[in-house]
């Protein structure tokens, strides 16, 4: 044969699916072809002949690579010929010279060849116009020191870091707030949680809600409890079981806020009612600026049903779905609309009242602060 082929190995992209991957470099023996495989996350697996793969083909030519598990998708498989640094020819005096087994000689010493250039190309290397003399040695490792050139630049050395020089931390040990000699870029800080712009929380008292009186029986009441054994007091709206009833607020919105859209959930008990029974609440909100009328429709309204657990005990619903601010601008004053809608078919608690403990938004800023 002759060896026509100048690569020793080869990558594949893998997808979670497949396991059969063509070797198109020139191999002799099953044990001359190996495998690593790298994860989406960069972690490294070597992967071992028989217990992970099988190899067919070779003997002189190219083959395929058979995973026994489909690579994980998103990851790198990378192909490589290593073969041993051996002569397995012996030839013995006056013996026929077949041109095949001469020729297989001369081919491996080629493919080492191949093998020692593929781990060269990978080398740190001088440029071919470095000066004479110059040393490629590695000093010692050392602890906490850094690779350098000496005085002359014809050498490397350990070097201690330069008083002021900036050590730059990462995302992680930003977010530990720990290191006193690490910096922080732009970038890192604004992936980190000590960026101020993102989703925040604005927790609203259930009793800061004014009920609106004009639905029949009043709208929802304001009540207050204390707990029978601990004497724990604490302040609730609630909305009633059998009538549509609504409450609201008015917030002068964060300059931060981005003017996209908010969602809620709701805090609440009940001291009626069965477990499993449901409760359908929804949010509906509008901003008004500067000289604008208040008598205005609000914005479409989103609801989330949360079900009783046992009475007496507080719940936290789900998260909504994004409710847009009908007419929000930088600036406004936001009316939320609260509803309990009984008539809705999830909200099957009827006849007990569901009481409003409080209300958390959520909303995007964009900036750090309301300057």
């Amino acid at each position: 044969m002759t060896v026509s082929s100048t690569f020793n190995r080869e990558q594949y992209a893998t997808n979670g699916v497949t396991t059969a991957f063509t070797i198109h470099f020139p191999f002799f023996n099953d044990t001359d072809v190996n495998a690593i495989f790298v994860d989406a996350l960069g972690n490294v697996t070597t992967l071992a002949l028989n217990a992970d793969f099988t190899v067919s083909g070779g003997g002189g030519a190219g083959g395929s690579l058979l995973a026994n598990t489909a690579p994980a998708d998103g990851g790198k498989l990378t192909l490589y010929r290593e073969i041993p640094f051996t002569q397995e020819d012996d030839y013995v005096e006056d013996d026929p010279l077949p041109a095949d087994t001469l020729e297989g000689g001369f081919d491996r010493a080629v493919i080492r060849d191949q093998q020692l250039k593929d781990a060269q190309d990978r080398a740190l290397t001088f440029p071919v116009t470095i000066a004479p003399g110059v040393s490629a040695v590695l000093p010692n490792p050392q602890a906490d020191a850094v690779l350098g050139w000496n005085s002359a630049a014809d050498g490397l050395e350990n070097k201690a870091l330069e008083p002021g020089t900036t050590v730059y931390a990462s995302t992680a040990n930003t977010n530990a707030g720990t290191a006193t000699n690490e910096a922080v870029t732009p970038a890192g800080l604004a992936g980190s949680k000590f960026n101020p712009a993102g989703k925040h929380h604005l927790p609203l008292a259930g009793a800061s809600f004014v009920p609106d009186t004009t639905t029949a029986g009043g709208g929802p009441a304001i009540s207050s409890t204390v707990t029978a054994t601990n004497k724990l007091p604490f302040r609730t709206i609630d909305f009633d079981g059998t009538t549509q009833e609504n409450a609201g607020i008015m917030i002068a919105w964060p300059k931060s806020a981005d003017e996209g859209t908010i969602t809620f959930r709701y805090r609440w008990l009940s001291t009626g009612g069965t477990a499993a029974q449901g409760v359908v609440m929804g949010l509906a909100a509008i901003g008004f600026g500067d000289g604008d009328a208040v008598d205005t429709a609000t914005g479409t309204v989103v609801t989330v049903t949360d079900a009783l657990l046992a009475v007496g005990q507080q719940q936290v619903s789900a998260e909504s779905a994004a409710i847009t601010i009908k007419n929000l601008a930088e600036g406004d004053t936001v009316h939320l609309l609260l509803t309990r809608f009984t008539g809705d078919a999830g909200d099957t608690m009827s006849g007990a009242d569901c009481k409003i403990i409080g209300v958390d938004v959520f909303i995007t800023t964009s900036t750090g602060n309301d300057a």
